[in-house]
């Protein structure tokens, strides 16, 4: 019987298909989905006949094309790496020392002690993210005019994750809940709250879909980038004297002057400049400057000696050279203008990539591993580029977009999920919830001159 009806199933799909195609002197007809139906001749008769696709159906695919997403994330030797590892940081930031961190003790003791330092970094991620997402609901292009409480909102959603994010880890302190799953949890979290600073704050300023936002996006997550290589090349983060703190008040602060004079306001020149140009500028002078210290750290480092893994120090830009190729060619070939068209898509989908290879590298400066130079999630990016330049967009490209967002925001949540599990499970903790009351936690918040140190190893 089974015998019978693939036969007349295949034969069914032919007759239906309808679709616009070229055919080639062979006779052989060319769509962008045959290939696909030949294989799953079924797949045409259902969509045919209103099968709606569930995740039940998407599940297996997803295995098959992540033949390995099942499989352990840890390794016993990453496990082992992450047992030995010690936090280890400096700063020189003046908001860090001699500002924010009084701020930051007085609002760590209002916090309960059976709260988990975990739940302080989500809430605050959360609430950014959520913000953010709100600002740019009201202007998907980054340009125009948005409700002014949008950016207020905004400006709110930042200081809280900011004033979060500092106090985590003085939670960790005060319940005596400290592991290498916090350190990477906080981390985590911020390689994803960088992917929405610079898209809402140049829509807060009204850049528009200009490679002027593109770039400085770009900058944003590869600066973060650098910041956790230089660490797993030195073994120790190094905060400078104008770093996460201050460029975050920034934007805050951009935030706050578009709710109270509107976008257009950015628009009026200044000594010939547009403002928000003056602002990118001075935000890009900061940014390169960050560059050449992260850089000059890493090429004073011991060639001889390598990264803490005794891996290649130069090696962990591959992944970045490959996200920043597939984003220009993207951005010049795109035959429909993919960019200037959906410039937050755009810039999210290449953002969420930056941020799983940022995870990867937490990963390895904590373990002392060698860093994964090829990532799965690099396949969306890769695809999109492959379609635009070789493939004359055979797909969509709006819809190869999209599936590039979805894929590779799904590879980032679920790669999370599960290495937040395994390391619950090596460590024998929970990752939203600790022991209450806790033990040996001490009752006052502790203080010290390295403020960031409020990232260290929390669970």
């Amino acid at each position: 019987m089974k015998r019978e009806i693939r036969p007349n199933l295949r034969s069914l799909a032919s007759q239906i298909s309808r679709s616009p195609c070229t055919t080639d002197p062979s006779g052989i007809k060319r769509t962008p989905t045959n290939a696909l139906f030949f294989f799953f001749p079924r797949l045409r008769f259902s969509l045919r006949n209103g099968w709606k696709p569930s995740f039940s159906h998407l599940f297996p695919l997803c295995l098959f094309l992540f033949p390995k997403m099942s499989a352990p994330y840890l390794t016993p030797a990453h496990v082992k790496g992450m047992r030995e590892h010690k936090y280890a940081c400096s700063t020189n930031s003046y908001l860090d020392l001699h500002v924010m961190v009084h701020f930051w003790n007085w609002l760590v003791k209002l916090v309960p002690l059976w709260v988990a330092p975990n739940l302080i970094t989500m809430v605050g991620l959360i609430v950014n993210v959520a913000t953010s997402v709100i600002l740019l609901s009201f202007v998907p292009t980054g340009q125009g005019e948005a409700p002014r409480w949008a950016y207020g909102a905004c400006a709110l959603g930042l200081f809280i994750y900011q004033s979060l994010d500092a106090i985590d880890g003085k939670q960790a302190r005060r319940t005596n809940t400290s592991s290498p799953l916090g350190e990477l949890f906080d981390h985590g979290c911020d390689s994803v709250s960088m992917a929405f600073l610079a898209l809402a704050g140049g829509a807060a300023m009204s850049v528009g879909p200009t490679s002027t936002l593109l770039v400085l996006s770009l900058l944003f997550n590869f600066i973060f980038f650098c910041a956790h290589w230089q660490t797993y090349v030195r073994g120790t983060m190094i905060f400078g004297v104008v770093d996460v703190t201050e460029g975050q008040m920034a934007v805050i602060l951009v935030h706050l002057l578009t709710f109270f004079f509107g976008s257009s306001w950015w628009l009026e020149e200044t000594f010939g400049v547009p403002r928000n140009m003056l602002i990118i500028a001075v935000s890009s002078s900061g940014i390169i400057l960050m560059f050449f210290r992260t850089f000059q750290t890493i090429a004073q480092h011991d060639p001889n000696k390598g990264t803490v893994a005794n891996t290649s120090v130069v090696s962990p830009i591959i992944p970045c050279i490959i996200l920043f190729v597939c984003t220009y060619i993207s951005y010049h070939n795109s035959a429909i203008g993919l960019y200037q068209t959906h410039p937050v898509v755009f810039i999210f989908a290449f953002s969420v990539c930056f941020a799983k290879i940022t995870n990867q590298m937490v990963i390895a400066h904590m373990s002392k591993m060698p860093f994964p130079l090829y990532d799965r999630v690099l396949l969306a990016p890769i695809a999109l580029t492959a379609n635009i330049y070789f493939f004359n967009s055979a797909v969509d490209e709006l819809v190869a977009l999209y599936v590039f967002v979805g894929v590779a925001l799904f590879d980032l949540i679920w790669s999370s999920y599960f290495i937040c599990n395994e390391m619950c499970v090596a460590f024998g903790i929970k990752c939203f919830t600790i022991p209450y009351p806790p033990s040996g936690a001490a009752a006052a918040t502790s203080s010290g001159p390295v403020t960031r140190s409020a990232s260290a190893k929390r669970s």
